[in-house]
């Protein structure tokens, strides 16, 4: 055996065993490591956000859709058509899951700030449009050729656009 062979084969040898002890090394140290997304209480909390999320988005973007095709936003004159705005009465149930969880570890507060700007713009949305919507339902909005809607609608537009 030339020795130039010999050298060679023993180079080999040095770099695979070198290799394997990296990788040893590499993977038990990586072993060690937590995923932070393997907490469930994280889940559980992000999920609750999500939720509420997908919940008052679509309720408070279908009622500025609605009013903006309802209302005149500079004048506060309803449009040809009446008002035609839903918005729900209740209390979304998103509301007291977020509520539960806002002490519970971890805490997310960039998360937590704007969940609590959600709840805090449907709730000013929630109490205006239910009183044009019930003074609607009992012929009152109309008698009063739509004054609530013009008193209101400065305060409903900012919390629309606070949104």
């Amino acid at each position: 055996m030339k020795p130039i062979t010999l050298l060679y084969i023993i180079f080999s040898l040095i770099i695979s065993h070198g290799c394997k002890e990296y990788r040893t090394t590499e993977t038990t140290s990586s072993k060690k490591i937590e995923d932070p997304l393997d907490n469930p209480a994280l889940i559980n909390k992000y999920n609750a956000y999500v939720s509420l999320n997908n919940y008052v988005s679509r309720d408070v973007w279908n009622a500025y859709n609605q009013y903006l095709q309802s209302v005149d936003t500079i004048t506060g004159n309803v449009k040809k058509g009446g008002f035609k705005v839903y918005f729900s009465q209740t209390i979304p149930h998103q509301f007291k899951i977020i509520e539960e969880l806002y002490d519970v570890e971890p805490d997310l507060e960039q998360l937590e700030a704007i969940g609590e700007n959600y709840i805090k713009v449907y709730l000013d949305l929630q109490s205006p449009l239910r009183k044009i919507i019930e003074s609607q339902e009992i012929d009152e909005l109309k008698d009063n050729n739509y004054a609530l809607v013009k008193t209101q609608n400065s305060k409903i537009l900012a919390a629309f656009h606070e949104f």
